[in-house]
């Protein structure tokens, strides 16, 4: 089962964690808007639910590690997703 965390707080902590109600992941993602690959709103193909709605994972990335996001309220709140590994 795929999961996700949701954490809620302000920069340094502490932090509220509380798990989405779903995730989903869309077959295509629309592209990155930002010519270099690096940037502080690149879309992914990934989607949680949270509060009975759907909401777009974004990845602020400005090196070779990204964070991810949701936006809760015009506020953008970490998140962290994690998938089953699925054997073929």
């Amino acid at each position: 089962m795929d999961i996700a965390y949701i954490q809620h707080g302000d920069l340094g902590g502490p932090y509220r964690t509380v798990m989405a109600d779903g995730v989903s992941i869309d077959a295509e993602c629309r592209p990155n808007p930002y010519v270099m690959g690096y940037g502080a709103k690149i879309p992914t193909s990934y989607k949680v639910l949270y509060r009975g709605r759907w909401r777009r994972v974004y990845v602020m990335c400005y090196g070779n590690s990204g964070s991810e996001y949701v936006f809760i309220n015009r506020v953008e709140t970490k998140v962290d997703i994690y998938l089953d590994e699925k054997e073929s």
